[in-house]
């Protein structure tokens, strides 16, 4: 199985995340793993509210996103994405959802 690591920082600069990404085939793509563990200040920390997976067989949460990602710079860039939101998210900005979708049409928050 391919696999990358990445750190990365948040675009508001208050958080690192480290991922690895892990290529499951042509029929399931790219999972996004998140490799440390976050500190969500008293927010919900349940899976829908933060797109998280949880399974039982990984040692990791993953990225829960809809559709298969079907590259790495596509994983790349949903792992940003996740990113930018989760920040946003813990600094009280919103809801995931909210958020994600402001970010995705260029809104302001």
């Amino acid at each position: 199985m391919e696999k990358e690591w990445l750190d990365y920082r948040s675009s508001d600069g208050n958080m690192y995340f480290s991922f690895c990404f892990c290529n499951e085939g042509v029929f399931k793509g790219w999972k996004i793993q998140i490799l440390d563990p976050i500190d969500y200040k008293g927010r919900n920390t349940g899976g829908h509210a933060t797109h998280r997976l949880f399974h039982d067989n990984d040692d990791y949460d993953c990225i829960c996103w809809e559709g298969k990602i079907r590259s790495l710079e596509e994983a790349k860039s949903v792992a940003s994405l996740w990113g930018d939101i989760t920040s946003l998210y813990i600094r009280g900005m919103g809801s995931f959802d909210t958020i994600a979708g402001k970010l995705v049409k260029g809104q302001k928050l």
